[in-house]
């Protein structure tokens, strides 16, 4: 699977306190095309951070600028996911 993210979304991406092994390691093995962040890895990590992303957007871990960045990742990789998101 592939990602391809703005700058913006990259970076609260990167702002997340200890993400799992896994989404770490996707995230600094990224590459930047044509000024835009694209991840690749399997379904599995991808809804890692999913999950990920959900507690923080939950738990209040992130700043509301964050939150909104995060939310549009979510989208991305899974439109479906966006009934599941805790707010």
């Amino acid at each position: 699977m592939k990602l391809i993210l703005t700058s913006r979304q990259y970076n609260a991406l990167c702002d997340i306190y200890g993400p799992p092994e896994n989404v770490h390691y996707m995230l600094m093995t990224s590459t930047l095309e044509n000024s835009k962040w694209v991840l690749e890895d399997n379904q599995e990590v991808f809804s890692e951070l999913l999950e990920t992303n959900n507690k923080e957007i939950a738990e209040g871990f992130c700043s509301a600028k964050n939150a909104q960045l995060l939310f549009a990742v979510c989208k991305k990789i899974d439109p479906a996911s966006l009934n599941w998101i805790c707010f």
